[in-house]
């Protein structure tokens, strides 16, 4: 799964009935305005309802499109946008 998103991909997402994917779209578009190596917040910045290991699955595919890089415990921006 290389290559960042498009914008087709995150529509899809974003109607997606899994909830992981819906939230990838979300924290896709914020990180998209961010510059390389912001941490992503607390989720509840992002005004999402769902459990932890959804918030957590939505990182770890944003991880797998590049999106995001996981560095121990926490997320940041991988590229510039």
């Amino acid at each position: 799964m290389a290559g960042h998103p498009d914008d087709k991909q995150l529509q899809a997402w974003g109607a997606s009935t899994k909830g992981h994917e819906r939230v990838a779209a979300v924290i896709a578009r914020w990180a998209s305005g961010q510059d390389k190596w912001t941490m992503v917040p607390d989720t509840k910045a992002f005004h999402v309802d769902a459990p932890p290991a959804t918030i957590t699955k939505a990182l770890n595919l944003l991880v797998e499109f590049g999106v995001l890089v996981k560095e121990s415990t926490d997320y940041f921006v991988a590229a510039d946008r």
